[in-house]
Formats: structure tokens, sequence, C-alpha cells
């Protein structure tokens, strides 16, 4: 600790040269890491975007025709949320849970953004200044365009959560080629404190207490890189990635069946089901009659308990789709 006396608190100095060596052993693994994030996680995300675009045009097409019925009948439609939630989730094979498990978040990627903006090379070429910057890039290609998306799948969870994750992984490859910058600073950092060792001049125009400044900021910065947990995230992205690999983009006509059963479980009045628009809609579409959906046929003449008997298989049915959607939500 001798070597460290011209530093005015030797014992600190000492230790913050020991901590950036073991900064440097465990970087060594980050890049990587970062890397396969950011590949598995394209092609993920742009797998599942794909998926969700074929069930928007379904979607669309099954809500248009759910809509023209119900203004037949002079009623007003009905969109719940968690109805295109759950019926997203079933069509990609991921729930908002499980992308969720994926994303770093905000802190995260944030610490990845500084890896770029806050100690990059040019922190060694001004030597003063130093700090983060709590800046997030913008990059190209990060948004998830919502043009001719139906504007309900654009205000759910799993299209918030899938553009969430694009932002994310954007943003991981555009910054992490600058975790060699951090790691050239770091062996910047412990050559300067070498040099001091030897009782040699600092081959830079900082003092001391620059190096010193300096270390800190980049000890902070590995505490925060290392605190992310990535073997988690890579795995729950490949468990998104073999998951929606099994699961089929849901067919046209169910997926107008499940809005309309959706609809259905959701009703006070079971005396909407008796106006003809619907009836006949719902029996052109196997929701009712023999061997549909719901299993229940009102025949020539609907009686109440016709009509509460739909209602309640309409609840079983939808029971069903939601324990489908949980299966798939991690």
């Amino acid at each position: 600790m001798d070597e460290f006396k011209g530093f005015p608190d030797p014992l600190k100095a000492y230790l913050t040269f020991l901590a950036l060596d073991e900064a440097r052993n465990q970087l060594m693994l980050k890049p990587f890491e970062l890397n396969a994030y950011g590949s598995i996680g394209f092609s993920t995300a742009y797998e599942l975007k794909t998926k969700l675009m074929v069930f928007n045009e379904r979607y669309s097409a099954g809500y248009k025709a759910y809509s023209a019925v119900i203004r037949e009948a002079r009623k007003s439609a009905q969109s719940k949320q968690e109805w295109i939630d759950i019926l997203a989730g079933i069509a990609i094979g991921v729930g908002v849970g499980l992308l969720a498990e994926a994303l770093l978040g905000a802190a995260a990627v944030t610490t990845v953004a500084e890896m770029a903006l806050g100690v990059g090379s040019e922190m060694v070429e001004a030597g003063v200044g130093i700090g983060v910057k709590k800046i997030m890039p913008k990059v190209a290609g990060q948004d998830l365009d919502p043009t001719g998306v139906h504007p309900a799948l654009v205000e759910s969870r799993i299209w918030q959560k899938l553009a969430e994750l694009f932002r994310e992984i954007a943003i991981v490859q555009h910054s992490q080629s600058y975790l060699g910058n951090v790691m050239g600073n770091i062996e910047f950092a412990l050559a300067q404190f070498n040099l001091i060792k030897r009782g040699l001049p600092l081959d830079s125009p900082w003092t001391k207490d620059d190096l010193m400044t300096f270390a800190a900021s980049l000890l902070e910065l590995k505490r925060t890189i290392t605190a992310i947990d990535l073997s988690k995230k890579i795995n729950a992205m490949r468990r998104i990635q073999t998951q929606a690999a099994t699961y089929k983009v849901t067919q046209p006509r169910k997926v107008e069946q499940d809005i309309w059963l959706f609809w259905m479980s959701s009703l006070d009045d079971p005396d909407i089901l008796d106006i003809d628009a619907i009836e006949d809609h719902l029996n052109d579409i196997d929701v009712l009659g023999e061997a549909s959906r719901c299993n229940v046929d009102f025949g020539r003449w609907t009686s109440k308990d016709d009509e509460v008997e739909a209602i309640n298989a309409a609840k079983r049915e939808v029971r069903q789709i939601k324990d489908a959607y949980n299966l798939i939500n991690g």
C-alpha cells in the first residue's frame, strides 16, 4: 500500500485499484450475454410481431362482423381490453406475464444506454466532468409501427409489452459494442494506477483526484451492469421462442366466435339473445345450435331457460379460454 502514498487517502486508492481489477474480470462475459440477448430477442420479437399482425387481421374482421350485427340489433358493441389481451396472447402463444419476464426493465436499459452515452471513450478524452448522462438514445427501428392495427389491439397490454421489448432490444443492439469502451476505460484507469505505483507521472492531464473520480464512476457503472441478470432474461426469451413456435394463430372463425362468447358471458339481460339478427348470426357461426360452441339450440321458440343456459355455456367457454391463456402466461 506504500505505493499509493501519493494519494490523499492511500487505503481508499489501494482498495479502488483492487476493485477495478475485480471489475475487469466480472465484466468479461457481459459482451457475450448482451449479444445473446439482442440476437435471440430480435428474432423472437419479430416472430411475435408477425403472428400478432396475422391475428390483427382476423380480429379486425371478426370484430367488424360482430359490430355490424350488434348495430343491426340496435345495441352497442363492446370491446373490453381483457378480451383482446387474452385472445391476442393465445394467438401468438405468449401472455403478458411471460413477456414481462423477458424485459430488462427501464433501469437496466438505462444502464445499457449509459455505456454508450456516459462512459465511452469521450470520457478519457475529456478527463473532466466525469459522470453518467441519464439519456436514452433514439435508435432507428425501435418503435412498433401501429399502422393498420386495430385500435383495441394497439391499446392492449400485449401490444405495449411487445413494443417495449422491441425498444429494449434495439437499444441493447445499438449499445452493446460500447461495453468495450467501459472495459477499455477500466484498463486505462488500471494503467494510470500502475504508473503511480512505479513512481511515474500520469500519462494524461489528470490529477490523482481526477483518477479517483473516474474510477468511482466506472465502479458504479460496473455495479449496475453486473446487477442485470441477463442469463435469466435470456432463458425467458428462449422460453418465449419455444412456446410461440408451438402455437398457431387462431383461425378467423374461432376468433369471431370467441368475441361473441366474451360478449355473451358479460350479458345482464339474456333476452338480447332472442333478437333475430343476433340469434341468427350466432347460429350461422356455430356459437348457438346443436354441436355448437355453446351446444344450446333455441329451436323455433326461445325460452328464458334457453337464454340463461346459453349465457352459462358461454361463461364456461370463456373460463376455458382464460385457462388456456393462463397456461401460456408464465
